[in-house]
């Protein structure tokens, strides 16, 4: 036979006190949760720092690069084929121009406007560093809490992150193309003149 517990038998209920103190605690315990700074999720705080670490060195390259080639050597072309060196320098102003709109949330069509239409060093220096304080600020405000965000890009979207590294990506891709130029005027490229090569 199934033993049952008496019906007039309650069973007993704690004192107040001690919910009460249940009760602080919980809340302490709550309160020094929100307190703790919390862990960097994804590692995106990281990811954010890597991608303007490697933005910054690229465009040092690409800047001293452009500063360094004397005025005369804009115009040069190792073939018919290929960009100017000048041309390479306004390409590289007119993709960070792209880029750095897009992962800022402005969706601007590309246009080579500086490749075609402006011409000689001091110009085009001159529209590489406006297009590289542009770049500063979208990599500077890119954090742990937008690197990830979708952004308009064309007719689709695209990560604020990634648009980042292509940007990236895109000058090293032409800063090889200047480091070419350079070697076959004679002159020593500005990343190996800083190792000291």
């Amino acid at each position: 036979m199934a033993w049952t517990s008496p019906s007039n038998v309650t069973s007993p209920k704690p004192p107040l006190s001690a919910i009460l103190w249940l009760s602080a605690f919980l809340a302490m315990a709550v309160d020094g949760v929100a307190q703790t700074p919390s862990p960097d999720l994804g590692h995106l705080e990281r990811f954010s720092r890597a991608v303007k670490t490697r933005y910054d060195s690229i465009k040092r390259d690409v800047v001293e690069a452009a500063e360094a080639v004397p005025e005369s050597e804009y115009a040069f072309r190792p073939t018919s084929q290929v960009r100017t060196f000048g041309e390479i320098v306004g390409h590289i102003v007119d993709s960070q121009l792209f880029f750095c709109g897009v992962a800022d949330g402005a969706n601007p069509e590309y246009t080579d406007t500086h490749e075609r239409s402006t011409h000689g060093k001091t110009a085009l220096l001159r529209a590489l560093k406006d297009s590289v304080a542009r770049c500063d600020q979208v990599y500077a405000r890119t954090d742990a809490n937008n690197a990830l965000d979708l952004v308009q890009a064309g007719k689709g979207d695209a990560l604020r992150g990634m648009m980042l590294i292509d940007n990236v990506s895109h000058d090293n891709e032409h800063y090889g193309n200047l480091v070419t130029y350079m070697r076959l005027k004679g002159h020593v490229p500005p990343s190996t003149a800083r190792s000291g090569q």
